[in-house]
């Protein structure tokens, strides 16, 4: 589950209430529908590069091998800010879920405290995040 929903994202998870409430079901699964079929083809032709000329980048290096380097270089940095603004968005959502069972509490106080433990999991070697992320996903 923790791998569908960090696939998914936070965004579509909880945008999908106030779509559904506007647009109804219809038009949300012609969207997603749609969505995945453009995911689909990228991943199957990233897959088919892989499978093609295998190296040790990732997938920006696709893109300095298959364009040109300056492109890979951007996809590079593109991707690292991603996760920079994904990061305090997810942080944000979720301080905005446990504010509907905890009104009375600040959002910031949520904020923090996953923040500190998410970064506190990161900072630790691998094999700590590895058993500490099996740990949470068994049921």
């Amino acid at each position: 589950m923790m791998a569908i929903a960090g696939a998914i994202g936070t965004g579509l998870i909880i945008g999908t209430g106030s779509a559904l409430r506007n647009g109804g079901p219809a038009p949300l699964l012609i969207g997603y529908a749609i969505m995945g079929f453009i995911v689909y083809i990228v991943m199957v032709a990233l897959g088919e590069m892989g499978a093609f000329l295998p190296h040790k980048k990732a997938f920006s290096g696709y893109a300095s091998r298959f364009v040109d380097p300056a492109f890979g270089f951007a996809t590079g940095w593109n991707y690292f800010f991603k996760y920079v603004i994904v990061l305090p968005n997810n942080l944000t959502a979720t301080g905005l879920i446990i504010q509907y069972w905890l009104p009375n509490l600040n959002i910031s106080v949520w904020i923090v405290t996953f923040g500190v433990c998410i970064i506190a999991l990161n900072v630790r070697e691998g094999e700590c995040l590895g058993l500490i992320t099996s740990l949470m996903t068994k049921n």
